[in-house]
């Protein structure tokens, strides 16, 4: 298990890094109506998403050698055109002019709303999406048994949610404390958020580029 850990480690931690849905989330958590509720149906959404991708990955719809018993070659176009994904939202990211206008979350409506942001947000934050993909992909197809497949499956899971999870369970259990790390860890996101996706969208561009090669 620790080999398989080790391997999708990395891509978790870089798919946590993801401050359009912590700030999203921050607006909403808190909205002074029922911000916890919305907050969590906001979460549901985004780990709809989350959910989704791993249904696809372990029905066997992306590519592995294991799937063709042959060479990696078809895994290896996966992570290849993952990273050349990440090379282009990487190259946007320097060119975009960045904007002031801070993020938000409907400013009311029911429950279903809060739902469709959370799925929304976390389908078009890409670069979370483009490193979930290869690693799930790793730990569907990795063998290991299945235990072992599950526990390394939860905490690529846990580490790449952690903006949904984290700060509503924060404002659950403290509320003041929540404020106080929270903001402080949104302001420095959306201060440095371009050259925080510059380092994450290349750096990991590199890494799946380097794995892919190694397939072939």
């Amino acid at each position: 298990m620790s080999n398989l850990v080790a391997g999708v480690l990395p891509l978790a931690l870089g798919a946590a890094v993801s401050p359009t849905v912590l700030a999203v989330n921050l607006v909403i958590l808190g909205s002074p109506v029922k911000g916890r509720s919305r907050g969590a149906w906001f979460a549901l959404g985004g780990f709809a998403v989350i959910a989704a991708l791993t249904v696809v990955a372990f029905a066997g719809l992306l590519p592995s050698a294991a799937s063709t018993g042959g060479p990696d070659t078809t895994a290896a176009v996966l992570d290849l055109g993952c990273a050349l994904l990440l090379v282009a939202l990487g190259v946007r990211a320097l060119v975009r002019t960045p904007s002031d206008k801070p993020s938000r979350g409907p400013a009311d409506g029911p429950w279903f709303a809060y739902l469709g942001v959370g799925a929304a947000v976390m389908a078009t934050n890409f670069t979370t999406i483009v490193l979930y993909v290869p690693a799930v992909k790793d730990v569907a197809h990795a063998s290991v048994p299945g235990t072992t497949q599950a526990a390394a499956l939860a905490v690529v899971v846990v580490i790449t949610t952690v903006t949904l999870w984290v700060p509503l369970l924060l404002t659950v259990l403290a509320p003041g404390t929540a404020g106080r790390v929270l903001g402080g860890l949104n302001r420095f996101l959306t201060e440095h958020q371009r050259w925080v996706s510059v380092v994450i969208c290349f750096g990991f561009a590199i890494v799946l580029g380097r794995k892919g090669f190694s397939q072939l």
